[in-house]
């Protein structure tokens, strides 16, 4: 183990004591030694065994000194030594140079130490949260076959669902169910948040994870159209996620995205353009985080008017949701394409795209998402001149709508549906279909004269004395003052 000049153990322990920034005399007087035994032993005059060094290097306050030892013979004994039969000799290294390389060689130890440490804990950590998601798929999966009254009840009892994973997974869950059901993801975020409060750990950690579970029911709320019980939970959200910078496996990126969809219905694009940045700044290198956030811009976009603006970052959207490993994110930057397109006026070019979205929307088999299908087709149609087709889809799909609590959109499709009804000279039909429509918009929070001037043309359709023309520009302005630019999550 030695070296001439300088054994390796007498140059570990001068390192690690200078590392630590103690005298010869401070370990000299921890060690209960004579006074000059550390600088003879670092100078090699004096024989330095490895138990004996242990000691020391443990007295110098490293903990696990067998470990540092090793760390330190390792680093020192990589370091070019000096030429053992020509001490003189040009190519050998003076003292000086030699302690130089044994600084250096103490830094880069230290700097060793601290980068292992990181590495090994990200990757221990890292392990672990993909094993405690993995059990959460799992309780999922059997929650999941539970009524909804005995699912609370589990959360509620039961110490394996009270986890950070399982709050994960259930906003997860929300976000998949309202592609189908709107209600069905309030409760799942519901449910979500009742997790939260109930898992174990630091309550800053507890309150941060019940700030994660409150925007996916804000998002919940948004996607039913509740935009005031929206904003009332997302303002929850923030209360509790910025409590403290917290570091931990969950998505921050999710809360900035949601939130920015909300400000883009809320009217407020510049805003939501703004929280899609600060997410993107954040969201690094993922295929899956960068489409949905190009999908959520295309959407900003598409509100404002700017329809080519948003046909092209959908493009640049389409390749990233492709390989994100999400089944559903090609099928929602499609739809939108194809949406847009319509929005233009390009409704061959929209029907050439459309047979795309028709096979992804059926592989997913998801209900909402169906129905979202079948009003692009009706849009298609009605461009095409295939007007009794695109009747019958807008009649289906404002019930469907309706039926599945999604009022905004109910409403749209309801007044798209009488314009084209109107237009054919089926006034009867919009009358039936006046008498239908007043709880639905009477929910919406609209602007106090579009909402009267809905009111005025529903009451005029009652009486068979609507117009077409009026339909469509109060459906345009719907669409502009409410929360619909494409098709979201």
């Amino acid at each position: 183990m030695s070296r001439s000049l300088l054994p390796l153990f007498a140059a570990v322990l001068r390192n690690l004591r200078e590392q630590m920034g103690r005298t010869q005399g401070e370990l000299e007087r921890a060690a209960g030694l004579e006074r000059g035994r550390v600088s003879k032993l670092e100078l090699g005059d004096r024989p330095l065994d490895r138990a004996e060094l242990e000691e020391l290097v443990g007295l110098l306050g490293y903990e696990r000194p067998a470990a540092v030892v090793d760390r330190a013979a390792a680093a020192l004994s990589l370091m070019p030594g000096p030429e053992e039969k020509s001490p003189g000799w040009p190519g050998a290294l003076s003292l000086r140079e030699r302690r130089a390389l044994e600084a250096g060689a103490a830094t880069v130890i230290r700097g060793f130490d601290v980068s292992f440490r990181e590495r090994v804990g990200a990757v221990a950590i890292a392990r672990r949260w993909k094993r405690e998601r993995a059990e959460a798929a799992r309780l999922w999966e059997r929650l999941r076959k539970e009524p909804r009254e005995k699912r609370r009840l589990l959360v509620e009892q039961v110490a394996r669902f009270q986890t950070w994973a399982m709050c994960e997974r259930l906003c997860d869950e929300s976000v998949r169910a309202a592609a189908h059901d709107a209600g069905e993801a309030r409760k799942l975020a519901d449910l979500a948040l009742f997790a939260a409060e109930k898992a174990p750990g630091r309550e800053i950690w507890r309150r941060r994870l019940q700030g994660y579970a409150w925007a996916f029911v804000g998002n919940a709320w948004r996607v039913a159209g509740n935009l005031r019980e929206a904003e009332t939970a997302f303002q929850s959200a923030l209360k509790l996620w910025i409590v403290e910078e917290v570091s931990g496996p969950l998505d921050g990126t999710r809360i900035l995205e949601m939130l920015a969809i909300l400000r883009l219905y809320q009217r407020q694009p510049t805003a939501a353009l703004d929280l899609l940045d600060q997410a993107a700044r954040d969201a690094g290198n993922s295929d899956f985080r960068t489409a949905r956030l190009l999908i959520d811009r295309a959407l900003v976009f598409a509100k404002i008017g700017a329809f080519a603006d948003a046909l092209s970052v959908l493009e640049q959207a389409i390749p990233k949701a492709d390989v994100s490993g999400d089944p559903r994110l090609p099928c929602v930057a499609r739809f939108n394409v194809v949406s847009y397109l319509c929005r233009l006026g390009h409704y061959r070019a929209a029907e050439k795209r459309l047979h795309e979205v028709q096979r992804l929307t059926f592989e997913l088999n998801l209900r909402l998402d169906l129905l979202r299908l079948r009003w692009l087709e009706a849009k298609v149609a009605v461009g095409l001149g295939r007007l009794e087709e695109a009747e019958e889809g807008f009649s289906h799909v404002w019930q469907g709508f309706a039926a599945r609590g999604v009022l905004f959109d109910a409403a749209l499709a309801a007044l798209e549906l009488a314009a084209l009804a109107l237009e054919r000279g089926k006034a009867p039909l919009v009358k039936v279909l006046a008498a239908n429509v007043a709880t639905v918009f009477a929910t919406q929070d609209l602007p106090q004269e579009l909402m009267a001037s809905l009111g005025l043309f529903w009451e005029a359709a009652s009486r068979q004395a609507a117009t077409a023309e009026a339909a469509r520009r109060l459906a345009e302005e719907l669409w502009r003052a409410g929360q619909w630019a494409g098709y979201d999550f």
